[in-house]
């Protein structure tokens, strides 16, 4: 009994870490059926803060629009849902619960439109972790780990990287673009189809590549 007392006392536990299941956010099953909006921040040269924020659709991931403001209110969602409004129209619109987001202004341009608003992780358990990926994307990737910059310039970066991401094929798209899937130019079940016939052609050919060697010689 005394072994055994010391022996817990004393002996390295060994914690086992266990994988948290994987949580897939929500998805659309077509385009303008789900738009995720939010806002992420940038510092000026002179010390400013200037706010980014981007419709993005969440079928095809496409960014709709953006708008890049030095205040941080109501205006500059109301601009970025006026513009957008006019070309196309969600079904449902996620957003979080910041007071550019909510407020009497906005709910009112939604009045008559069909529009379902959500609040993440409040209406909904899902988060708007789309859209920050995005934003996490635009500064360490397509800004190449963003410095201070005068407005005009990073307003130049902003759109010159949106721009690149609405054309990049994307891997969750089965490499399609944002902007295709989005103009319904290609559609992802094609897409599915096409990748299993060129899984099956690749397994045909297989024996043949395995008999040559990796030195481009013929193998015995």
């Amino acid at each position: 009994d005394s072994w055994r007392k010391y022996v817990r006392e004393f002996r390295k536990r060994i914690k086992v870490k266990r994988k948290k299941p994987f949580r897939s956010g929500i998805r659309a099953k077509k385009v303008n059926e789900i738009w995720h909006m939010d806002i992420t921040v940038f510092k000026l040269k002179d010390g400013r803060k200037v706010y980014l924020q981007v419709l993005m659709d969440n079928y095809s991931r496409k960014i709709i629009n953006w708008e890049l403001s030095l205040n941080k209110n109501k205006h500059i969602t109301l601009r970025n849902l006026k513009v957008s409004l006019e070309r196309n129209k969600p079904e449902f619109l996620m957003s979080d619960s910041g007071g550019e987001n909510v407020n009497f202004n906005v709910e009112k341009i939604l009045i008559g439109k069909n529009i379902t608003k959500m609040i993440a992780k409040k209406d909904v358990v899902f988060s708007n972790s789309m859209v920050e990926s995005f934003f996490n994307t635009l500064k360490n990737r397509l800004m190449n780990k963003y410095k201070k910059e005068k407005f005009s310039r990073l307003y130049r970066k902003i759109n010159r990287s949106v721009e690149v991401f609405n054309s990049t094929p994307n891997p969750n798209l089965e490499g399609a673009t944002p902007t295709e899937i989005f103009e319904s130019k290609v559609k992802m079940e094609n897409l599915i189809l096409d990748l299993k016939s060129k899984r099956r052609e690749w397994r045909k050919m297989r024996p043949e590549i395995n008999k040559v060697c990796y030195r481009g010689r013929q193998c015995a």
